[in-house]
């Protein structure tokens, strides 16, 4: 039956061109990979690169961020074939070499073949969430293949806006200065992550990007992609919320002049009122800057935090780490380090009155838990970074 509309719709449009797949025209196309003479080449994935392209039924267009964008119209063979003519490149100098090369990579697949047949294909697969794959192939057999999301296939499509409404902002680290944003103001956030890599976050203001997640489900790259950043300013309900809005959209534009930016995704199952808690870290280790993005925040409310409640620093840590709460009062407590893979590297008993220093010096960088339980089981964990 789709095949019978489809047929019907073709008829219907203009005689002199023929009818495309119409997914092409749905999405905004961004670059995978190119093979050239069997070799294939990865797009660069840094803040300044980015090519994607967009179909319509008459022409194409390829924004390349720096490095310029590609017109050319477009004669559709049939829904798998097209030519193309008025080849219109038009070129910027990227200041990293990798960036003009895949660009020059991109263009040669077009113009060598300007008077040739284009075949293309879309297919689609799904991992973590549902994508399309986007195969070019001209008439020496070189192929581009562009996906309908920037990010990687392998990032959990948990992440983003069609499997989850929006994330909280519940900490922050500005160049090691770190804010716990109370759930007072927690509950006011919402950042929000789209599989075609738009980014959005109210805190007062507004910010609107595009961003890529380029890694797994657990780790990767995270960047801000060409100068797509924008900022819509709001009114703050207090000082506080100012302070932490501020510090927030200063992190933001450091993520955005960085090639250095982290993301962790971990499960945080010890808050009971939230069940499973999904967290997102993005640190840019330049600036030793963060933020920390959850999806329930329940547990932050007054009436629900947990009585265990502690404070650790200094935060990131080199050698000592210093446990601190008035509510430990000489408590015998389990304390427990793991890794973001939940690997366990240090457990022990320990007794503590207010507050107690812990040795990391010999534990490899990166990210960790600490997760400190009383005797009658009650338990609540923190995140520390070791540098």
């Amino acid at each position: 039956m789709v095949k019978k509309l489809l047929f019907l719709i073709c008829l219907l449009t203009v005689t002199t061109v023929f009818c495309q797949d119409p997914e092409l025209s749905e999405h905004t196309w961004y670059a995978n990979s190119i093979t050239l003479n069997s070799v294939t080449t990865e797009a660069p994935k840094n803040p300044s690169m980015e090519i994607q392209a967009t179909f319509d039924g008459t022409s194409s267009l390829t924004d390349m961020c720096c490095a310029g964008s590609l017109n050319f119209n477009i004669n559709y063979q049939g829904q798998s074939t097209f030519e193309i003519t008025d080849f219109s490149p038009a070129l910027e100098t990227c200041d990293e070499t990798d960036n003009n090369e895949f660009r020059d990579l991109y263009i040669s697949f077009f113009q060598d073949a300007t008077t040739d047949t284009f075949e293309y294909e879309i297919v689609d697969e799904q991992n973590y969430w549902d994508y399309k794959i986007l195969t070019l192939t001209n008439a020496d057999g070189d192929i581009v293949q562009l996906y309908n999301t920037p990010h990687s296939i392998d990032t959990d499509g948990y992440i983003f806006e069609n499997y989850l409404d929006h994330w909280h902002l519940t900490g922050l680290s500005d160049k090691g200065t770190s804010y716990s944003v109370p759930y007072s103001i927690a509950k006011e956030t919402e950042i929000t992550f789209q599989t075609d890599g738009s980014f959005n976050s109210i805190v007062c203001g507004e910010v609107n990007s595009t961003v890529v997640f380029n890694g797994d489900e657990f780790f990767g790259d995270f960047y801000i992609l060409c100068d797509d950043f924008s900022l819509t300013s709001g009114e703050c309900d207090n000082q506080e919320m100012s302070d932490i809005e501020q510090a927030y959209n200063t992190i933001l534009q450091n993520f955005a002049n960085s090639n250095a930016v982290t993301f962790e995704r971990y499960h945080a199952d010890f808050v009971e009122i939230c069940e499973i808690v999904e967290v997102i870290y993005i640190y840019d280790s330049i600036t030793n800057s963060s933020i920390e993005l959850v999806d329930c925040i329940e547990y932050l409310s007054t009436e629900n935090f947990n009585e265990l409640s502690f404070s650790i620093y200094p935060n990131p840590v080199q050698d000592k780490l210093i446990l601190k709460s008035p509510r430990f009062e000489s408590s015998k407590l389990k304390l427990t380090i793991y890794t973001v893979q939940g690997k366990v590297v240090a457990s022990k008993n320990i007794q503590i009155e207010n507050e107690t220093s812990i040795d990391v010096s010999s534990l490899s960088s990166g990210v960790y838990f600490i997760n400190v339980e009383d005797d009658k089981g009650a338990s609540t964990t923190q995140k520390f970074i070791k540098y």
